[in-house]
């Protein structure tokens, strides 16, 4: 969509709405400023909780580790599987919520147009829209990264058990083979 049709779209004509257009448009613009920071507090609360699941999750397996009884190649195989299966849905998450808040301050800027101050547009060009890490890192950048970090660990686990079940595996055939 490009900005006429979008401004097109966002804004009502002022003449065709009526007398209380700059109050409404105040309000809804305090209502939407509140909607976007409630899908921050979303992400952050998702980010919490599944920074604590993968903490957990890869605590017990090393819990899990050091009983050789229930230390089974297959569990950590199929746990690591599924952790990573999780980091995934926790980075689309996190993806979805960056993208729906960029969209929310698209419009917050479009309206900000409309206001006598441009507060986050202005804020935004002063960190240069996140292009200077120098000055400011996004906190989406960085949130990417951490369900990417819990993946490679899992891919490590999985990998070192996947070796050591095809050792195994290999080793019994072989004795197997020799002592038939």
């Amino acid at each position: 969509m490009d900005d006429q049709d979008f401004e097109a779209k966002l804004f009502r004509p002022v003449d065709k709405y009526g007398d209380k257009y700059v109050e409404h448009l105040l309000e809804q613009y305090k209502l939407y400023l509140n909607s976007a920071e409630k899908i921050s507090d979303r992400r952050q609360a998702a980010n919490t909780f599944f920074l604590g699941l993968n903490t957990a999750f890869l605590s017990l397996l090393a819990w899990i580790k050091t009983k050789p009884e229930t230390g089974s190649s297959l569990v950590f195989i199929a746990a690591s599987f599924s952790g990573a299966i999780v980091c995934y849905f926790w980075y689309r998450m996190m993806r979805s919520y960056r993208d729906l808040n960029g969209a929310k301050f698209m419009v917050i800027h479009a309206i900000e147009k409309r206001l006598p101050l441009s507060m986050y547009d202005v804020e935004w060009d002063i960190v240069e829209r996140g292009q200077n890490r120098g000055k400011y890192w996004p906190f989406s950048h960085i949130e990417m990264k951490v369900p990417a970090i819990f993946i490679v660990i899992y891919c490590i686990v999985l990998a070192s058990e996947s070796a050591r079940l095809l050792i195994y595996l290999v080793t019994l055939v072989s004795h197997w083979l020799l002592h038939r």
